[in-house]
């Protein structure tokens, strides 16, 4: 989320939303600013509160930006109709008495992928030896960490369903990031053994989008975030969503 100023015949300020769906954009709005949602009252009692969720450093970043939202031109957003026109439209009629407009510009992905094609990668080469579409990849981005207990819990879930993976082991998932914590995550005794040939349990960079645009991945188990959801709808892999919130 930003701003940037772009300059043709007149002057133009735009608010950028890359990393966000809009549904959560107009979500957020409607909450912090009071204002009643339309159509979405009982929607709104299911949502969990935003209280805690939000570091101190990330509403900082939020409250440095409004001094340039009443001149901006209005919101780009990396979305499109085909997949919310519904919050799109919401959103526009919310801004109207501004005159801000709204455009959805997504989604915004890397169309090559030839730039990592040259270096070896066990992901990659691994799943050059599985069938088609035989491989779900497990990946909760880069900030949301599990306890030990979750961790083998969903190790014992993988072993158990007898199914081809790819799991990202990286290092927000073996501590709280928020509080500096360091731990090696004890997956179950033997696990990565009994599963060899199986699955494969990665622990550090993975190529994300190299591995869902390859033909021997047929799905995909992420915690929703929006970059995540984005690729699986441009790559069309099956999406199992698991959605946590540190």
């Amino acid at each position: 989320m930003g701003c940037f100023y772009a300059s043709s015949r007149s002057h133009c300020f735009f608010h950028t939303r890359c990393f966000i769906k809009i549904f959560s954009c107009y979500i957020m709005m409607c909450l912090f600013l009071k204002i009643s949602v339309q159509h979405e009252e009982e929607l709104l009692k299911k949502l969990y509160s935003f209280e805690g969720v939000t570091t101190d450093e990330a509403m900082d970043l939020s409250d440095s930006q409004h001094p340039y939202m009443d001149i901006r031109s209005g919101d780009l957003h990396n979305t499109s109709k085909v997949i919310e026109s519904k919050y799109i439209d919401l959103m526009e009629q919310a801004e109207i008495s501004l005159n801000k407009k709204q455009w959805a510009i997504g989604p915004i992905l890397p169309r090559k992928l030839d730039y990592i094609s040259n270096r070896e990668n066990i992901c990659l080469d691994w799943l050059n030896k599985q069938p088609p579409r035989s491989v779900l990849y497990v990946s909760f981005g880069t900030i949301t960490s599990f306890s030990d207990r979750q961790i083998k819990e969903l190790a014992m879930g993988l072993e158990q369903s007898k199914q081809r993976f790819i799991w990202v082991l990286r290092d927000t998932d073996r501590g709280d990031i928020f509080k500096g914590e360091d731990r090696k995550v004890e997956l179950p005794e033997g696990f990565e053994e009994r599963v060899e040939g199986v699955g494969l349990v990665v622990r550090e960079w993975a190529p994300q989008p190299e591995i869902l645009a390859h033909s021997s991945t047929g799905g995909f188990m992420s915690h929703c975030d929006w970059n995540s959801l984005l690729r699986e709808y441009y790559y069309g892999s099956a999406y199992s969503c698991l959605a946590y919130a540190h």
